[in-house]
């Protein structure tokens, strides 16, 4: 994409990928943040450099993305999965006791330190 490439900036990219990586090397392995939170925590103004950032340190393992399904009336995560494609059409939401639809709204992107160790499956969200 040209016109991606010519809105980031190289050298600004490897400044907010190592600020991201620092981030992400002192965060609990419990820690998640959006897309806003970690713009706003690193002062990143251009969006599309975190971005990019995210990207490179994913396919290294240093952050993991993750798909949090959360409950539509208690608030807070039922699941996480590692792929949006693993999302079901129907989750036990625990928080409420009930088996509900899973709408695009209800799903979270978020982003962690990379779990070490065996690959994860689903996991529920304490």
């Amino acid at each position: 994409m040209p016109w991606l490439r010519s809105l980031i900036s190289p050298d600004r990219t490897s400044d907010v990928r190592r600020t991201v990586r620092r981030l992400f090397d002192r965060a609990s392995p419990t820690e998640v943040y959006t897309l806003p939170q970690l713009a706003e925590q690193l002062h990143v103004s251009a969006v599309e450099n975190l971005i990019a950032a995210l990207a490179e340190l994913t396919s290294e393992k240093v952050v993991d993305q993750v798909f949090r399904v959360e409950s539509p009336k208690n608030r807070g995560g039922i699941e996480d999965f590692d792929r949006l494609e693993d999302i079901p059409d129907r989750i036990r939401d625990w928080r409420q006791d009930a088996e509900i639809d899973v709408d695009p709204h209800m799903v979270r992107v978020l982003f962690r330190k990379h779990a070490r160790g065996l690959p994860r499956a689903s996991s529920p969200v304490e």
